[in-house]
């Protein structure tokens, strides 16, 4: 699935999530996987990640709600 179309779809599921969730990273893990608790993956060049993991090393505020998680 391409990440346009992806967005499309989890659009409508993170903002009823937004509301469900009681945490940061509870919201960050159920948008990173899909309706049946599976990872999503992020395909960069060749190589295939999960999308936690991605977002992890690409961006420092998810890597903080992380860290907190693990604390």
């Amino acid at each position: 699935m391409s990440a346009s179309e992806w967005s499309v779809a989890a659009r409508k599921e993170a903002l009823w999530l937004s509301f469900r969730s009681h945490a940061k990273y509870e919201l960050l893990n159920r948008l990173t996987k899909n309706r049946f608790g599976s990872e999503w993956f992020i395909q960069v060049g060749d190589e295939e990640t999960k999308l936690i993991d991605w977002l992890a090393a690409n961006d420092q505020v998810t890597a903080q709600v992380i860290q907190g998680h693990e604390a």
